[in-house]
């Protein structure tokens, strides 16, 4: 009897213990629920600007010229540009923000090649770094066309507002 009493508690007492532990550890476990937050920032307009360097391609009635131009991306990710768009042209030797001048897109029948005005999510005309800029020289970008005004346009270096859609990019 004696030898099953200490078969009892050599089986017995590890098992009371293991009880008693996973007792003590369900007394401490739990789980919980709530609510956090997080932040979206705003996206910021990339701003194009005047390249350091003029454009190397001359346009002339029914030719094709470089687009050159610096595009700045404030964003805090990649964009790429897309679908360009041409609003205004002005003669640079007399340009300010201030004072534009007289606008010559339709007197020098300028206009953006359909590669670059043309807008498909697929592939972007250009994509610009976070927070960086880039130098945009767009080869055979601008056309001038036919019925440019020949008093008006010859021998003109032009500055010229440009709109894009820019879209985040991987």
């Amino acid at each position: 009897m004696r030898r099953n009493i200490k078969r009892v508690a050599a089986v017995g007492l590890p098992l009371s213990v293991v009880a008693v532990a996973g007792i003590a550890f369900a007394a401490w476990t739990s789980s919980g629920s709530g609510v956090g937050s997080a932040a979206a920032g705003t996206p910021q307009d990339v701003v194009f600007k005047t390249a350091s360097t003029s454009a190397t391609d001359v346009l002339y009635p029914t030719g094709a010229g470089e687009l050159a131009a610096t595009v700045d991306n404030p964003n805090a990710y990649k964009v790429g540009l897309y679908g360009f768009g041409l609003t205004a042209a002005y003669d640079a030797a007399t340009y300010s923000v201030e004072t534009p001048g007289t606008n010559l897109l339709t007197t020098c029948a300028l206009s953006l090649s359909s590669a670059l005005t043309t807008s498909t999510l697929s592939t972007p005309n250009a994509t610009i770094a976070a927070g960086n800029n880039k130098a945009l020289n767009l080869a055979d970008a601008v056309q001038m066309g036919n019925a440019a005004d020949e008093d008006a346009c010859a021998g003109k270096t032009f500055v010229l507002a440009i709109t894009s859609s820019a879209v985040s990019s991987d």
